[in-house]
């Protein structure tokens, strides 16, 4: 694990589409099919700390970046495989992926400048105009397929996602684990999307297309765990892509958050308890207020969210 962490690091080794593929899949078998802590732990952190080095180049489109985000385990443990979170498990995939993340090794500071200023001179006539337009069209094509990568790692954990189990094997414990590892890489992916992506109309098409869908789907299911993730994910939507999903977040408001709120009588108290959060958060951000009663109470075509809201958090008070 530490050594697959290392290679997609480095700057001088390049990993792309079906490569980076494998490398993900096989993070992804290794955490789905241990038993052993340790390793599970170390899988699924190298998967989360892979997803952050793509998106990150990706948002700068290029290899070489001289910092990279480093997960934190213990976010990462906060909705799933919490019984992990204790002893020394934690501390030592930390250690590994601050290791490896923190170091120089294949990090060279003059290969990053270099990197930022292409500069392609030519001296020797045609002969060398031509080579330097090959050189120039080679690094215009790795760094967009930097992007690309990004684009089929995401629609794939969304497929992933929205993997269910068939009636023959209706419990199948490793479909449901592998269902909410995507969820969670899903999860760290949306929480760390820069600016360029939210004006990405290719990224914002295939939100809508994919994960918007994942959402739907997996809103159905009973699992605790999935509803947190989900909540998650719809709040990282709510304060970074509104104004690009302002009819997908319509549909998501009362699918995720009134249901809840409105199910007084046969209250679930985690699923209270992760509504009540999502409110706190919107209720600390003036402008999402305000943008929330603009885009829905406003239109006539919307529901009205702010009132309906209001009203819901009124009528869980007077039962406490």
């Amino acid at each position: 694990m530490k050594t697959i962490l290392a290679a997609v690091r480095s700057p001088r080794v390049t990993f792309h589409g079906e490569y980076m593929n494998h490398i993900v899949k096989s993070c992804y078998n290794v955490y789905l099919g241990s038993k052993n802590a340790n390793t599970r732990v170390c899988a699924k952190a190298v998967l989360a700390q892979i997803v952050l080095i793509v998106f990150t180049r990706a948002e700068e489109d290029r290899m070489s970046v001289s910092r990279f985000k480093v997960v934190s385990i213990s976010e990462l443990l906060e909705f799933s495989d919490q019984n992990l979170n204790e002893g020394s498990s934690v501390k030592l995939v930390q250690g590994l992926i601050n290791e490896v993340m923190l170091s120089n090794h294949g990090v060279n500071e003059e290969f990053v400048r270099n990197s930022e200023n292409v500069e392609f001179k030519s001296e020797d006539g045609d002969e060398s105009r031509v080579k330097t337009e090959e050189k120039f069209e080679e690094w215009v094509e790795e760094e967009s397929s930097l992007r690309e990568d990004r684009f089929l790692l995401f629609t794939n954990l969304c497929k992933l996602s929205m993997k269910f189990s068939s009636q023959e094997y209706s419990d199948d414990q490793i479909l449901l684990k592998g269902k909410i590892l995507s969820l969670e890489l899903l999860k760290v992916i949306m929480a760390n999307s820069g600016l360029v992506w939210r004006s990405n109309e290719r990224f914002i098409n295939i939100i809508k297309q994919f994960l918007c869908l994942s959402l739907i789907k997996n809103s159905a299911l009973s699992v605790m765990t999935i509803f947190q993730l989900l909540c998650s994910i719809f709040m990282s939507l709510l304060l970074k892509f509104r104004s690009k999903l302002k009819d997908e977040l319509g549909i998501f408001f009362p699918m995720l958050i009134l249901r809840i709120l409105e199910n007084v009588l046969q209250p679930i108290f985690i699923q209270k308890l992760t509504v009540l959060n999502i409110l706190e958060k919107i209720s600390k951000d003036p402008q999402l207020i305000v943008d929330i009663y603009v885009n829905y109470d406003c239109d006539l075509d919307a529901p009205n969210l702010s009132n309906v809201f209001a009203a819901n958090i009124c009528s869980i008070y007077s039962f406490i």
